[in-house]
């Protein structure tokens, strides 16, 4: 037997449960639609030290960037995905594979930790999580297919053998166990202890609500102010933290990369390339602005081309600095200046371009 279900090319693949969300989501025009207006609402999370920054896409997943099945209820996002958690405890080692193929077979994709040294893929030798995404399987070549973040590189499609996924399920004992989550970093509350299962619905419907983007996009470049009591009431921060939305993303980011540059720390790849990935989805929705005829500039798109292509430069910039540090270069400060420079030249043309559309849409009296 074998059965793989369909992925959509993902448009925000940085954190593993959105990168599934896209590949479910994206299939359908109502879907693309639904992504559109609601990957708009960026929330940022950070102490005052700067020891880490959490980033969210939609004000939905805060503090669980790495889980699916964390996403918030029905009554607050109509979600285009039905979404299951099972405890591991009710999966057996010996039946996880049938368990797996069942939900294929079913089409439900299957989100679930792994310990990645049993995974040869990635390289590791020791005890780690990594959280994979299984769209299929084939018994003849005995593989599981999946998607993941190699170390160093980008999401993309990997296979496993049945061998490999079986034992990397096994020996995750060490941590739903042994005590070795006390390390983790306590803001990102993974749950490892559940498998997801996500669906597409297809019975989905959903119309777009161009007043709806605007609002976002007004908040989004601060033109008219969150009402954090009420629109962000599902995050949440402590005294400890601070709490920025929309385009301040850049200003923290900013921040953050070069006081990890001062105090010649490393940072997660993830980090520069989430905010990479923003500019990506930034593009997707200006494209899609200009494909339903709410604009009809194509300089907006051709713009911001532009800045995505700087957003590059400073992934890049952020990737040379990561090798510098794991290879334990001394690095000048001047590499953190100039990623801060890098994210505040991109805020600034992004505003400009943004503006311009908010401009049209006002003008076209969508308010």
């Amino acid at each position: 037997m074998k059965k793989i279900l369909p992925l959509a090319e993902p448009v925000i693949d940085s954190f593993a449960g959105y990168a599934a969300m896209n590949h479910i989501v994206l299939q359908e025009e109502s879907g693309q639609s639904w992504f559109v207006q609601n990957f708009f609402k960026p929330i940022v999370l950070y102490p005052e030290s700067y020891e880490y920054v959490c980033f969210d896409y939609l004000n939905m997943d805060t503090l669980h960037l790495s889980s699916c099945a964390s996403f918030q209820p029905e009554s607050y996002v109509n979600w285009p995905v039905d979404t299951f958690s099972i405890p591991v405890s009710m999966i057996g080692a010996e039946e996880f594979l049938d368990f797996v193929k069942r939900q294929i077979e079913d089409e439900y994709y299957v989100m679930v930790y792994l310990n990645w040294m049993y995974l040869p893929r990635y390289g590791y030798t020791g005890n780690g999580t990594h959280e994979i995404f299984i769209y299929g399987y084939d018994d003849e070549k005995e593989e599981i297919y999946t998607t993941g973040y190699l170390p160093g590189k980008t999401y993309q499609k990997l296979t496993h053998s049945y061998q490999e996924v079986r034992e990397a399920y096994v020996h995750m004992d060490v941590f739903w166990h042994g005590g070795i989550l006390e390390h983790m970093n306590a803001h990102l509350n993974r749950d490892l202890n559940k498998i997801c299962l996500l669906k597409k619905k297809y019975s989905f419907q959903f119309q777009f609500s161009i007043q709806t983007f605007l609002k976002d996009l007004k908040q989004y470049l601060h033109v008219e102010e969150v009402n954090f009591g009420v629109q962000f009431a599902i995050c949440f921060t402590d005294e400890k933290q601070n709490m920025a939305h929309g385009n301040q993303l850049y200003d923290v980011y900013a921040n953050y990369m070069r006081k990890c540059c001062e105090g010649q720390e490393t940072i997660d790849l993830t980090t520069p390339y989430a905010i990479y990935n923003h500019m990506e989805g930034m593009l997707y929705k200006i494209k899609y602005m200009l494909k339903k005829g709410y604009s009809k500039d194509s300089s907006l798109e051709e713009d911001y081309e532009k800045v995505v292509k700087a957003g590059k430069a400073f992934l890049f910039t952020a990737m040379h600095y990561i090798q510098q540090i794991e290879s334990k270069r001394k690095i000048s400060k001047e590499s953190g200046i100039k990623m801060q420079n890098q994210l505040l030249h991109v805020k600034t043309e992004e505003e400009v371009i943004l503006r311009k559309l908010l401009s049209q849409l006002v003008e076209k009296q969508y308010e």
